[in-house]
């Protein structure tokens, strides 16, 4: 299994955090339940007496990551994708993964810039300091990061609600 020290996920105005992979799912599938996430059949009934089933595409929550090439490399052995997208398939580099209800999508390929640009450009959470990455750190470290850590961990997740959200108001 590969190793993870900390994940957050952002919807609207709420960040969860967790610190493994499978807290992750858990949390992926209440949202699953909750959104009812799936394909949907309805029958629809003609006025003939006659009925039938139409079903639709799924529904799928789509998720933004800032880099998905290099998150790729951890959720590969966790997931099973259903038809990635790679625009270089010898690097593995991709566009966009589809798990089941959700689909991953690199919001680095739409705008091509460090976060910390497209906050600037795009949203109203700025990212206000760095995070020191050459501290090696374990899962244990991550439930005791201080408040300006915690911050700038959740803030890169609010940075890409806030992009999604600019995205599809306007395409």
């Amino acid at each position: 299994r590969q190793f993870m020290y900390l994940w957050t996920f952002s919807v609207k105005n709420v960040t969860i955090v967790g610190y493994t992979w499978d807290e992750y799912k858990t949390l992926l599938s209440m949202i699953q339940q909750v959104l009812d996430l799936g394909i949907k059949t309805k029958t629809i009934k003609h006025r003939d007496g006659t009925a039938e089933d139409k079903t639709s595409a799924p529904y799928t929550l789509p998720i933004f990551i800032h880099n998905l090439r290099h998150e790729y490399s951890f959720m590969k052995n966790e997931f099973s994708f259903e038809k990635p997208f790679f625009l270089d398939k010898k690097q593995r580099n991709p566009l966009y993964l589809l798990d089941g209800f959700f689909f991953y999508i690199d919001s680095y390929k739409i705008f091509p810039k460090k976060l910390e640009e497209v906050a600037k450009a795009y949203c109203t959470t700025q990212k206000t300091h760095d995070l020191d990455y050459s501290i090696e750190r374990n899962t244990d470290d991550a439930k005791h990061l201080s408040k300006l850590e915690m911050e700038y961990c959740v803030k890169d997740t609010r940075i890409l609600v806030e992009l999604a959200q600019f995205v599809f108001d306007h395409y």
